[in-house]
């Protein structure tokens, strides 16, 4: 019996088939209270009704509407995602009449560690995850549309991806954690991160296991396969929270190999190190295997860290790109906004018979990047503020302490108008066209750019420049 958990992320590949036969028992939500127990199932409910309905679309990767996808056609509200769980959840009328109409079909089941096919279940083999299950190693794992799972959790067929946007969810100021409609994220990742949810999960889940064996879990390990996985949970939070009942925490840390390339290497290092090994530690500095062939091909190397880092490869791009004093000393959520709309972009630029409208909105991240700065040079001035707001109030001259160089404020008010007319194309069409797009991007990005300057203009200042990361 082990005392780690190891956290990993469900794939896109599927396989197809199963059989009727469902046991809750095998569900993550048996070791959850009822409230989480509820609220899960509440939560995969209305993903699987947004799917079926047409409301979700993958505008990262350009493969449309979730209801078209060939995972999708058959899929059904079944016990896995809450219907007919009266005593746990009662199903609303909407899933209520879709039960009905669908109640002589026959859904099909597989657990998770065969239903998943895509490069970390290949390479990890079935035989590795019925291993980790007899042995009783927890493996929880991390998807669009059932959230947390353990492998031998029986599902269905599906495609949903955390990054997929979400249309009319009709997300209300009570759904944020912060109570303010503005900051409602319309992805599906934002439909979980709600009041907090994969952190209760996680830590609901730790409190049982304890609970009811023996032994206590001592060890969390994170072989999620992208940022967007990793961002689903609270870790600040989670931090304090290992520490207070003596959890140990690893973060997997890939250099050199753009993300998510590296799947195969980590699903060795979980089949050889962590589950063939007896679940061991893992080792500090870097991870020096010969079966970690893509991150060895192209000079890289894997370690553990106690914080998740920038991703590497892509801040690495944008640290050529902006210069090394203007990314030293931006803001650390700048930097994550930053990474984030550059991977996007890279996938944007890169799928070339895709119609050049279908990604632009995930570019967004690039003007959060902008607030994310304005917010801090302008602080404690004015609160945290959309982009519109900042301008509209520098323009007017209600912000002249922060920028005492007039022409300097003129400069940058005419080149965030500029910006703020992309943007708010983006915000009421949905869409940008690609010449307007690869102009926002250069304007902020460049090495003499709107970043630069604002990095510039905030380390002159004595509270900042105590602080510069030269």
């Amino acid at each position: 019996m082990s005392d780690h958990i190891i956290i990993i992320s469900c794939s896109n590949g599927k396989a197809r088939g199963g059989n009727a036969a469902y046991n809750p028992d095998d569900s993550i939500t048996a070791f959850l209270p009822p409230e989480i127990q509820q609220t899960v199932w509440e939560r995969r409910r209305t993903i699987a009704d947004w799917i079926i309905a047409g409301q979700v679309e993958d505008r990262l990767r350009g493969d449309g509407n979730r209801r078209d996808s060939r995972y999708n056609i058959d899929l059904k509200m079944g016990p896995d995602l809450g219907a007919g769980l009266s005593e746990i959840c009662p199903p609303d009328a909407h899933s209520d009449m879709r039960q009905e109409s669908q109640s002589k079909a026959t859904i099909k089941y597989l657990p998770a560690y065969e239903r998943y096919d895509g490069r970390f279940f290949v390479n990890a083999g079935l035989e590795t995850f019925e291993k980790a299950i007899v042995d009783e190693c927890h493996v929880l794992i991390v998807s669009g549309l059932y959230g947390l799972l353990l492998p031998e959790e029986l599902i269905q067929a599906y495609n949903c991806h955390l990054d997929d946007e979400v249309l009319d969810s009709g997300m209300s100021a009570d759904d944020t954690d912060d109570g303010t409609a503005e900051n409602a994220d319309a992805r599906i990742s934002g439909i979980w991160r709600r009041h907090n949810l994969p952190n209760r999960i996680l830590q609901a889940f730790i409190e049982d296991h304890n609970k009811q064996n023996d032994h206590t879990i001592k060890h969390v390990i994170d072989l999620l396969s992208e940022t967007s996985y990793q961002r689903l949970f609270n870790w600040d939070e989670l931090y304090g929270w290992f520490k207070r009942n003596g959890i140990s925490w690893f973060h997997r840390m890939v250099q050199g190999v753009r993300e998510p390339a590296f799947l195969p290497d980590l699903a060795r290092y979980f089949r050889y190190d962590l589950v063939e090994q007896g679940f061991s530690v893992p080792p500090p500095g870097k991870v020096e295997r010969e079966y970690l062939h893509t991150i060895n091909e192209n000079g890289g190397h894997l370690e553990f860290t106690k914080r998740i880092r920038p991703e590497p490869f892509t801040a690495n791009l944008l640290q050529n790109e902006l210069g090394d004093f203007t990314w030293r000393n931006l803001e650390t959520l700048t930097q994550e906004d930053l990474i984030h709309g550059e991977l996007f972009f890279q996938l944007y630029n890169a799928l070339s018979t895709k119609q050049p409208d279908e990604i632009a909105p995930r570019i967004v991240n690039f003007f959060s990047a902008l607030e994310n700065e304005l917010h801090s040079i302008c602080r404690p001035k004015v609160g945290k503020g959309s982009l519109g707001e900042f301008i509209h109030r520098l323009c007017q001259g209600e912000l002249k302490d922060c920028w005492p160089d007039k022409q300097t404020c003129a400069a940058m008010c005419s080149e965030l108008a500029r910006l703020l007319t992309i943007r708010n194309c983006m915000s009421h069409r949905g869409v940008v066209r690609r010449e307007g797009l690869l102009a926002a991007r250069n304007t902020i990005l460049k090495k003499d750019g709107l970043l630069a300057a604002l990095v510039t203009l905030k380390m002159a200042r004595p509270e900042f420049s105590k602080r510069s990361k030269r």
